[in-house]
């Protein structure tokens, strides 16, 4: 008697903790018999979390069917594996849409059990639920993330393609044109001799603005593609563009390279170069900065790129209003470094300089 009366309490205690667990738990819980035909299942229990979550109280679902929340965007599919599960006494998992009482949509991932009796006849079925909407929004967020990333990538891509098809025809259609008019104008010249000194002197203002325009059309194509990027690789090439600029601007500007000892991928390189040219851009422009450093560096794990000046600075959340004109050199060296999978960093302040950095993750085994 006293063993019987002992049992009883444990199950009698196992009963109240298992009560509690339902009551309490944040997940919706819903138990409907076990008759599938319409208008069954029937639910004969829902705890506070199902509630909660569909803004149904119990009095309003009692004795009716759990589709009673779904609506048009439920997944018929999704519906119908559930009904083969349940018919053949199988546990079912899900995701679908269903809808709360005020109409509002909810993404639902729920998980039913069958309950059985003794002889193992199933009396009702147990569903588990939660609201998984705010991860399936960011799920699809995600998706459209990397779409527009994708077509990002693509423009980029097809850019870089004409800049270099410009670039060859600047070099090796009106380049070559322009060497021809230039000889003719040295031959012209030659014979100038019997001509009046106005007419001499034309001829020579002619061929200094030639040698201009030769000039203007070499540095076009260089900025357009530069060689030395195509043949040589990123490092010579960011060298390269800290000489020139150095040269024609009053701003110091230093490059260092460590840890780079192969190439990185093409699409890397003309990300990265572009980034920077457009930050250099912008400390000539905007920053008023005395120097500048440009550091590219490789360790194990990743590839950084970092432009530092010591310029005014400014708020980067002003930097698309009126009062600042960097907006859309941002939004381009953002834009480049997503279309290579790299993180873009911006820390600046007024009156304490500006540093871009862009971080790559370094797949090389």
């Amino acid at each position: 008697m006293e063993k019987n009366k002992t049992s009883k309490s444990r199950v009698s205690s196992e009963v109240r903790l298992l009560q509690a667990a339902v009551q309490d738990t944040e997940d919706s819980v819903l138990i409907t018999d076990a008759n599938l035909h319409p208008p069954g299942p029937r639910i004969v229990f829902v705890n506070p979390g199902f509630s909660k979550m569909t803004g149904y109280t119990s009095e309003e679902v009692i004795g009716k069917s759990p589709r009673l929340m779904q609506g048009p965007k439920t997944d018929r599919k999704v519906l119908d594996r559930l009904k083969l599960c349940l018919e053949n006494g199988e546990p079912f998992f899900g995701e679908a849409i269903n809808y709360r009482k005020d109409g509002t949509e909810y993404y639902l991932e729920w998980h039913i059990s069958p309950v059985r009796d003794t002889g193992g006849k199933i009396t009702h079925f147990v569903s588990v639920q939660r609201d998984i909407t705010e991860r399936k929004r960011a799920e699809e967020l995600h998706v459209q993330f990397q779409k527009q990333k994708a077509r990002t990538a693509a423009i980029v891509e097809t850019q870089e393609e004409e800049r270099r098809r410009i670039a060859k025809e600047l070099h090796d259609a009106l380049g070559q044109m322009l060497v021809a008019v230039k000889f003719n104008v040295d031959i012209l010249e030659d014979k100038l001799e019997i001509m009046d000194v106005l007419t001499i002197k034309r001829a020579v203002n002619i061929k200094n603005l030639l040698n201009q325009i030769m000039l203007e059309v070499r540095r076009i194509s260089y900025n357009l593609m530069p060689s030395i990027l195509e043949d040589f690789g990123l490092p010579p090439a960011l060298n390269q563009l800290c000489e020139q600029l150095s040269q024609n601007e009053s701003l110091k500007i230093r490059f260092v390279c460590n840890g780079l000892e192969k190439r990185l991928p093409r699409v890397v390189e003309i990300g990265m170069y572009r980034i920077a040219q457009e930050a250099l851009n912008n400390i000539i422009k905007h920053s008023y900065a005395h120097e500048a450093t440009i550091q590219l560096i490789k360790d194990r794990k990743t590839v950084t790129l970092s432009i530092e000046d010591d310029g005014n600075g400014f708020i980067p959340d002003e930097a698309n209003t009126g009062k600042q004109h960097r907006g859309m050199g941002l939004m381009n060296m953002r834009e480049r470094a997503e279309s290579i999978n790299a993180s873009f960093y911006l820390d600046s302040r007024p009156g304490q300089g500006t540093e871009v950095i862009v971080q790559l993750k370094d797949n090389e085994k």
